[in-house]
């Protein structure tokens, strides 16, 4: 017989409603609540391809697919009828000691306080969640580690709270666990269990993957998410207050009113029409053959720059019929910017929830916008003459810690995608943000060895969970190709392939595998294409100068007053690898050009986002025909629309080299402004500025063998005189690429290594050792991870900086705020006053966006010394501290004091003059 549902037991206890007789929200009521969420989530918000796949991965057919998700939903605070949680004898008040006395005249076992605290298990008993595992655990199992609902449960605050039952604390754990196995504790226990079960007829347990556990966790996560926030529960509150009428006509109420919270999340709206409707252009052979293959799995595109990659891949997405999510990765804050605007146009005809995710997003105009809160979203827009599509509109709900990657349409940094496979708390969120995705990586080229090892963890993970993949980039080296491609495979059990025919323009299709053993496919093609659009298709003319060490700013500032004097019409592009560097031309340049724009990270966020708005404007392929000159750094040549006339660029790795050379000429046939007639070179033109002898520091951020090469077999030493766009791409990126095999090709036969075969073999030791921290870091591969190895799959981090760990650097950074009380002056607009560091004002989005608004980040020498100060007194620099993760571990610099740096209007941070 099941004992009556105790309602003193709760899950929440807060001032929820005013009117309510007590502050408590009963525990079944939020077991419910979660039920009934993920029932309306898996209806609406996962899409067929993702229900089709959790039904393989976890053993449930696709029928029982719903209830079995629902119960465990409704199971996840099981293990909050225990008295520790209950009575919250860790942290003890008056209101909980009440409640506790109340138990225990009922009958209850209550331990005193001090039998609650500084014992071996102590920590486990005090997670709920862990109990929670160990009430779903059959008492013939030994132990939970085995047993996959009660792992997936024991996820769901963030980290996998598994019992080792060899290890003495679990043993410890348990002993205090089993006075809670008989009596009112367990009978509540069963209760709850039992009605839980009755609201979802038709579940099935498990026969899981392991690998689909934090999917599956992910899932009970978000359910759970929605189930607790505050407005819900208040309403349900008043739901429950009547429970007498019975616990499934609780459930029926609680389901309607879930039901418009859960629609409120969106889901993608694609727009309608054809490729040329959508575009305002007809496709070119890229495009159309990419929108004939919208199959899932992984894609990779190689083609020149300016040859459509972005349209060819946003019209495969919205040709899919799978009803995936897309989430778009650029490298770099300024590029995730632009291409969230070049997203906002492709869906304009479309109401879209959507979200930037950065660490600087907030600072976007699309966050000042109304924001769609939980309520009602038409299933089909009105698109009559009375209605505002605006193509994205943002859902605050989407802008908490780990849930960006949830919207329906999301625009972001790589990071937040790749620190899906590093071990922090909820890593596992963003796996499920991406297991129903489309995910798009652009620029791939541009990852280092550490973060081109993440992209392929992250790929391994993709395939063994069927996410679709589509990888941009027109100058992605052969041997990367077959590593991603083989990291695929891996996740689908599928053999490597070696020899993979490859050209440019083409792309290269693996299909995702059905997820059952008989139906996988090896069947992987690779389509080359003979035509490119006009535009694509250019002949570019290199001019070369070397220059000695330390006279490179003096070398590109001659070159574009020459060019200005010879073409004083001309858009100038400069682009260089340093922001020193980039500060010193612009300094030079600026008392004798007009037109100048300046672009990169040692700018305030406010600044920085100006300044890239700015150069759009100014080189788009909108722009009208006037002189201006762009110096920039990396963000020019990574996805970054726009257009020189000629381009003056310091000695780049190839495959960076050829970008920049992307970026010339590239709008000719689609700016009637701006036609080839009307430029005022008679070419395309790109003027590489090299050094006599390549050597280390003048390479940074690359190193000696990456520029040796290019130099040597990219550039034939000066003496290439053109490019030829698409034909040259693969074979320069190749001749330049190093690796063991070119280092064993190449090396002296001498005794003593030359400079050239030394520099070579730092390369490769250092791309290694790179590659290596990687895997240290990473999750494990998919195929390796059992139920038990679940407990260190996240790690002991509950927060982790995702920008800098997905990046390499062996440099000192930091992110600093800058003040001033002092905003009268022109480039001041761009700094936070003092007062806004007042711990009373630390509070709302107002606030943190302006102290965003005022971040650098530093790196190098700067930021040692600013550590420094910082240490010392009286200096300007003090360390801040932050509620909000965005500005963790900063430091605040007070420019009234700090006489010794300025920020620049145009320049950004630096030193003072003088200084």
């Amino acid at each position: 017989m099941v004992c009556a549902i105790d309602l003193r037991l709760w899950a929440k206890w807060g001032d929820y409603d005013a009117d309510a007789a007590n502050n408590r929200y009963p525990l079944l009521a939020h077991l419910i609540d979660t039920l009934v969420v993920a029932e309306h989530l898996h209806d609406t918000w996962l899409s067929p391809s993702a229900r089709t796949r959790l039904s393989r991965l976890t053993g449930v057919g696709e029928s029982a697919l719903r209830p079995t998700l629902a119960r465990l939903a409704g199971l996840h605070d099981l293990g909050k009828a225990n008295p520790i949680f209950q009575g919250q004898l860790a942290h003890p008040t008056p209101d909980f000691a009440d409640h506790m006395a109340a138990l225990a005249d009922a009958g209850y076992w209550v331990p005193a306080q001090d039998d609650a605290k500084g014992y071996a298990g102590e920590a486990l008993v005090r997670r709920h969640e862990a109990v929670t595992g160990t009430f779903l655990t059959p008492e013939s199992d030994d132990g939970y580690a085995q047993h996959a609902e009660a792992i997936a449960l024991a996820g769901h605050h963030g980290h996998f709270r598994i019992a080792d039952p060899t290890n003495t604390e679990t043993l410890a754990y348990q002993d205090f666990l089993d006075e809670t196995a008989s009596g009112p504790w367990r009978d509540q226990v069963n209760a709850h269990q039992q009605l839980v079960e009755s609201l979802t007829p038709g579940w099935q347990p498990l026969d899981a993957a392991p690998h689909s556990i934090p999917i599956l966790t992910a899932f009970i996560c978000l359910a759970d998410w929605v189930a607790s926030d505050q407005d819900a529960v208040a309403a349900g509150s008043l739901a429950a207050a009547g429970g007498g009428a019975g616990w499934e006509d609780f459930a029926r109420v609680r389901r309607a009113w879930f039901a418009d919270r859960v629609a409120a999340l969106g889901t993608p709206e694609r727009p309608i029409g054809n490729f040329t409707s959508t575009f305002g252009f007809p496709p070119n052979a890229l495009q159309d053959s990419l929108v004939a293959r919208p199959q899932s799995g992984l894609t990779i595109v190689a083609a020149p720059m300016g040859e459509g990659k972005t349209e060819a891949a946003l019209a495969r997405w919205q040709v899919a019929t799978d009803g995936r999510r897309l989430y778009f990765a650029l490298p770099t804050m300024a590029t995730a910017d632009a291409m969230f605007d070049r997203i906002r146009s492709f869906l304009t005809t479309t109401s879209n929830v959507g979200a930037l995710t950065h660490s600087r997003a907030s600072l976007n105009s699309f966050y000042a916008e109304p924001a769609r809160t939980f309520r009602p979203i038409p299933a089909t827009p009105d698109c009559g003459e009375d209605s505002d599509p605006s193509g994205l509109t943002p859902q605050n709900w989407f802008r908490g810690r780990h849930r960006a990657l949830l919207s329906p349409i999301a625009v972001g940094t790589v990071d937040q995608l790749l620190s899906g496979v590093l071990k922090h708390k909820f890593n596992f969120m963003r796996l499920l943000g991406a297991f129903d995705a489309t995910l798009v990586l652009d620029e791939v080229h541009s990852y280092d060895p550490y973060m081109a090892e993440l992209v392929r963890r992250l790929l391994e993970w993709c395939g063994a969970l069927g996410i679709d993949v589509i990888l941009l980039s027109a100058t992605l080296p052969s041997a990367q190709v077959h590593t991603y491609v083989n990291a695929y495979r891996h996740g689908l059990e599928l053999p490597p392939v070696d020899d993979i025919a490859l050209s440019n323009p083409m792309h290269l299709h693996q299909p995702a595998s059905t997820l059952g053993a008989e139906a996988r496919t090896a069947d992987m093609a690779v389509t080359a294409l003979s035509d490119t659009t006009p535009a694509a298709r250019r002949e570019i003319t290199l001019q070369h100068r070397t220059v000695r060490h330390g006279r490179l700013a003096n070398a590109v500032v001659a070159e574009v007053e020459a060019l200005l004097r010879e073409h004083p019409a001309a858009k100038v592009g400069v682009i260089v690898n340093t922001v020193n560097v980039a500060q010193d031309v612009a300094d030079r340049l600026r008392g004798s050009v007009t037109g100048l724009h300046v672009l990169h990270s040692r700018m305030t966020g406010s600044q920085r986002y100006d300044a890239t708005t700015a150069a759009l404007e100014e080189f788009s392929k909108t722009s009208r025909a006037t002189a201006a000159v762009l110096v920039a750094t990396q963000v020019a040549e990574q996805s970054l629309d726009v257009d020189f006339d000629v381009l003056v660029t310091q000695l780049a790795p190839a495959p960076s080299l050829l970008q920049r050379c992307g970026r010339v000429w590239r709008h000719v046939t689609t700016n009637p402004a701006r036609p080839a007639a009307a430029r005022p070179v008679s070419t395309p033109t790109v003027i590489v500025v090299s050094p006599l002898e390549v050597a280390w520091p003048g390479t940074l951020p690359y190193t000696v063998a990456e520029m040796q090469r290019t130099w040597t077999h990219a550039l034939d030493k000066g003496a290439r005189g053109r490019v030829l766009i698409p034909d040259d791409l693969a074979p320069m990126v190749d001749a330049a690429h190093v690796t063991w095999d070119t280092l064993v090709a190449t090396e002296s036969e001498s005794d003593t290594a030359s400079p050239a075969d030394q520099a070579h073999q730092h390369h490769v030791i250092d791309t290694e050792a790179r590659r290596l921290a990687a895997t240290r870091r990473a999750i494990p591969p998919p195929a390796s991870v059992t139920l038990p190895s679940l407990a260190s799959f996240t790690g002991d981090r509950d927060h982790i900086d995702e920008y800098n760990e997905t990046r390499w650097t062996t440099q000192a950074s930091v992110t600093v705020i800058l003040t001033s009380a002092d905003l009268a002056h022109p480039a001041r607009r761009y700094l936070a006053h003092p007062d806004l560091l007042a711990e009373d004002r630390h509070r709302g989005d107002a606030t943190t966006r302006q102290l965003l608004g005022a971040t650098v980040p530093v790196t190098g020498t700067l930021a040692v010394e600013l550590g420094v100060r910082s240490r010392t007194p009286d200096t300007g620099v003090t360390t801040f501290v932050h509620e909000s993760p965005l500005l963790h571990s900063t430091l605040a610099v007070d420019l009234d004091r700090c006489a010794d740096f300025e920020l620049d209007s145009h320049l950004g941070l630096r030193r003072a003059r003088g200084q």
